[in-house]
């Protein structure tokens, strides 16, 4: 996710607003799905859990598969910022 003064909460600080990190998870998780071949479904349950104030620049996310039931599938998201340190974490469960 590219930075934008958009997503700028505190504008003395620079920093972004939580909802931009869990709009990533999400967002991320049907990124993911896609280039895995599978259609995107409707999110069932999303949990983001912030580890730190997140600072201006680029955020990576890197996903993992953690379960695949029946009617439910769910991933872990974690959100790194520009200078590498780990922000943010999340987990997407999806109806199968």
């Amino acid at each position: 996710m590219s930075w934008r003064e958009e997503i700028v909460s505190d504008p003395w600080s620079g920093r972004r607003t939580e909802g931009s990190l869990a709009s990533l998870v999400d967002l991320y998780r049907a990124f993911f799905d896609c280039t895995q071949g599978a259609a995107v479904k409707a999110t069932a349950d999303l949990r983001v859990d912030y580890h730190r104030p997140v600072p201006s620049g680029a955020l990576a996310a890197q996903e993992q598969i953690i379960g695949n039931e029946q009617q439910i599938s769910e991933a872990g998201t974690r959100i790194v910022g520009s200078d590498v340190k780990f922000v943010a974490s999340g987990r997407d469960a999806r109806f199968s």
